[in-house]
C-alpha cells in the first residue's frame, strides 16, 4: 500500500501530513523512553572483572595462612540481610543501588540502581549469577541476575508475586517464599516449581493445602521442603517436594510430616530436613531429622531462646529465617547463641559451637567461627576450637556474619561490612 503519491504528484499538504507523522512518532518513542523505568536505571558495569574465582571455597580464593590477630583493612555499608561473598567480591547494598565490592579493599567494582526496592538477593553456591529481586507494579516478581564478576546482565523474569518476600537460595536454586506461596528458578531463572496460591492459575486443583500458610522452606539438588501453618495450633506440616516435577504447576510430593506446631526448618539435605522443635510443657526443646522416606530420628538438644527468627519482609512477621550456611557437605545454623554443625552425607550426626554469634564459613577444611574475642578456627567434625585468631571490633557485640572471598576475610557487623587483614 502506498501512504504517498510518487514524488512529481505530491503536494505540499502531503509532506506537511508525513511530517507531522513522523513528529508524532518521535514523540511517541521520546515519551515512553523518558517515563519507562529503563530511563531510570544507573547501571555501571566493571572496568576491570573481579578476579576469576569460582566460589568461596575454590582454589585461591581461601586464606591460607591465617595469623594471630586480624585488624581492618577497610569498611563498607550493606543494609541487606544476607551477606553475599564470592569471585573475590563483596555485595553492599544502600537503600536501591546494589553494589559489588573488591573484597581486598572495598572499593566499587561495579553497580546497579533501579530506584525501586530491593526485595532481596540471592546466590546459590554453583551459580556465577547474583541474583536480585525488586518490588514492582506486580509485587516481588521481578528478578534481574548479573554476572558477578562484571556487573553484565544475565537473566531476568517478571511475574506476579507477593508484595512481600522473602528470598531463597539453596546450592543450585533461587527463589521466593511468602505466606502464600513458594516458588524456586534454575540459574536461568526460570521458574521449575511453584508451591501454593497461584497468581494466575493455567488450570484448576493443581495445589493441595491451598488453605495452609508457609513459615519457611529450604532447598538442596532436587528437594524443596516446606513448613506449614494449616489452622490446628498443635499441628505443622512439613512437606518434601521435587524441586523440578514434570509441571512447574504441579508440585510433585514425595513425602508429608505431621510435627508440633512451633517447629521449623534449620537444615535440608539432598534427602533429608532438620527441624527445631522448642520446649513444651511435655517435652524438651530437640532437633528432628526427617527423611524422604519419611522415617525421622529425635534428639535433644539446647534450648534456642528467641526462636523462630523472624523474616525480614515489612509486614510480613510470621515467616522463619533461619541464619546458615551452607559450602559442600557442611551447612550450619546459628540459634542467636551457639552453632549447629551439620554434615549434609546424614544430619542426624551434629556438632555444637557454644561461643559462637554467627555462622561462619569454611576455609582450608576448618570452620572459621565469630566468636567474641574474634575468630575461632574449629574442626567441624568434633566442634572443637582448635585455636582464636584475636580481633578487634571496636566495642560491636551483636550478629556477625563472616565470609572468604578469594582470600579475603569480610565480616557484617550489623550494616557494617568490615574487611579483615593481618
Amino acid at each position: 500500500m502506498k501512504f504517498l503519491p510518487p514524488p512529481e504528484q505530491r503536494t505540499r499538504t502531503d509532506l506537511l501530513v508525513a511530517g507531522c507523522i513522523l513528529l508524532a512518532v518521535i514523540v511517541i518513542v521520546a515519551g515512553t523512553w523518558l517515563t519507562s523505568q529503563q530511563h531510570k536505571v544507573d547501571h555501571q558495569v566493571a572496568d576491570q572483572p573481579l578476579p576469576d574465582a569460582k566460589s568461596v571455597t575454590a582454589a585461591g580464593s581461601q586464606v591460607t595462612a591465617l595469623p594471630d590477630e586480624l585488624h581492618t583493612s577497610w569498611t563498607g555499608t550493606d543494609e541487606s540481610s544476607r551477606l553475599i561473598a564470592a569471585d573475590g567480591g563483596v555485595v553492599s547494598v544502600q537503600g536501591t543501588r546494589v553494589s559489588m565490592l573488591d573484597a581486598s579493599s572495598g572499593k566499587e567494582v561495579w553497580h546497579y540502581d533501579q530506584h525501586r526496592q530491593i526485595c532481596g538477593l540471592s546466590q546459590p553456591e554453583k551459580w556465577s549469577t547474583l541474583v536480585v529481586t525488586f518490588r514492582g507494579p506486580k509485587g516481588c516478581g521481578e528478578a534481574i541476575s548479573f554476572d558477578i564478576a562484571t556487573g553484565q546482565y544475565a537473566y531476568t523474569r517478571d511475574a506476579l508475586a507477593a508484595e512481600d518476600v522473602e528470598t531463597l537460595q539453596g546450592n543450585n536454586r533461587a527463589g521466593t517464599l511468602s505466606p502464600q506461596r513458594v516458588e524456586l528458578w534454575r540459574s536461568d531463572l526460570v521458574r521449575t516449581v511453584e508451591v501454593g496460591q497461584q497468581e494466575a492459575p493455567h488450570q484448576p486443583d493443581q495445589q493441595s493445602h491451598t488453605e495452609c500458610r508457609f513459615t519457611s522452606a529450604l532447598t538442596h539438588d532436587d528437594l524443596l521442603v516446606t513448613a506449614q501453618n494449616c489452622g490446628d495450633p498443635n499441628k505443622k506440616l512439613i512437606r518434601f517436594l521435587k524441586a523440578t516435577p514434570e509441571e512447574s504447576d504441579a508440585p510433585e510430593t514425595i513425602h508429608e510430616f505431621t510435627v508440633p506446631a512451633g517447629a521449623e526448618l534449620i537444615g535440608v539435605s539432598g534427602d533429608q530436613a532438620a527441624i527445631y522443635i522448642p520446649a513444651s510443657e511435655q517435652d524438651g526443646s530437640r532437633i528432628q531429622i526427617l527423611d524422604e522416606s519419611g522415617t525421622f530420628h529425635t534428639i535433644p538438644t539446647p534450648e534456642a531462646k528467641g526462636f523462630p527468627e523472624e523474616a525480614s519482609v515489612g509486614v510480613e512477621k510470621d515467616l522463619h529465617q533461619p541464619r546458615t550456611y551452607t559450602q559442600g557437605l557442611l551447612h550450619t545454623w546459628f540459634d542467636g547463641q551457639r552453632l549447629t554443625i551439620f554434615n549434609l552425607n546424614n544430619l542426624n550426626t551434629f556438632q555444637h559451637v557454644e561461643s559462637a554469634i554467627g555462622t561462619g564459613v569454611l576455609n582450608e577444611g576448618s570452620l572459621l567461627v565469630p566468636v567474641p574475642e574474634g575468630i575461632a578456627e574449629v574442626d567441624p567434625a568434633s566442634g572443637k576450637t582448635q585455636r582464636t585468631i584475636r580481633v578487634d571490633r571496636d566495642g560491636y557485640t551483636g550478629e556477625v556474619t563472616l565470609l572468604v572471598s578469594h582470600g579475603q576475610i569480610v565480616e557484617q557487623r550489623g550494616t557494617q561490612l568490615v574487611g579483615l587483614a593481618g
